[in-house]
């Protein structure tokens, strides 16, 4: 009988734990309802992503979406009309996929095609249509056979002329971001 009674309190009190952290984390996000529209309120330090679902009368199908709140921060939902909407989880933003966001950012920077050439009558145009400075290795090819790498560097929307020689050949082999 004993074990029975120890067995019941226990398995009460992991449903009533368990339910208690549930609510905990339902507790960041909260639905209001503002002249007819629905927001969507984070009330906690951390962000949140708040998964809600929109239910319309009828035989509509019910929505399910996921949005990102920034820490105690609102935003309202693009539902009009009649219907109801219900939070189904929330959880905490990742902080990893903001670095790798940035991280994928800069090493797009770093290798993006800024460089563009151009041929004139006269010579060429070399032209950064990037917003930093980058620098480059032009290469010259002569009739001779010869071929010369020139290191140059232009800043940020810029424009530099190069005037025709002997070349054959001209293009730009590599480019980066200026160092420092």
């Amino acid at each position: 009988m004993f074990r029975v009674l120890s067995l019941a309190m226990l398995f009460a009190a992991l449903l009533l734990t368990s339910g208690n952290e549930a609510r905990a984390e339902n507790e960041c996000g909260k639905l209001q309802r503002i002249q007819g529209s629905d927001v969507l309120v984070n009330i906690c330090r951390t962000c949140q992503n708040i998964h809600i679902v929109r239910s319309r009368g009828g035989g509509a199908l019910p929505e399910v979406r996921s949005y990102r709140v920034e820490k105690q921060s609102k935003i309202s939902l693009p539902f009009k009309g009649p219907g109801s909407t219900r939070i189904t989880a929330t959880d905490a933003c990742t902080p990893e996929l903001g670095n790798e966001r940035q991280a994928a950012r800069q090493l797009a920077e770093v290798n993006a095609t800024c460089i563009l050439k151009a041929e004139l009558a006269n010579g060429y145009v070399l032209l950064n249509r990037c917003p930093a400075c980058r620098q480059t290795i032009v290469r010259w090819r002569f009739l001779e056979g010869g071929e010369r790498n020139v290191p140059v560097t232009i800043e940020p929307r810029a424009t530099l002329n190069v005037p025709r020689g002997s070349e054959i050949g001209f293009g730009v082999i590599h480019e980066e971001p200026c160092k420092g």
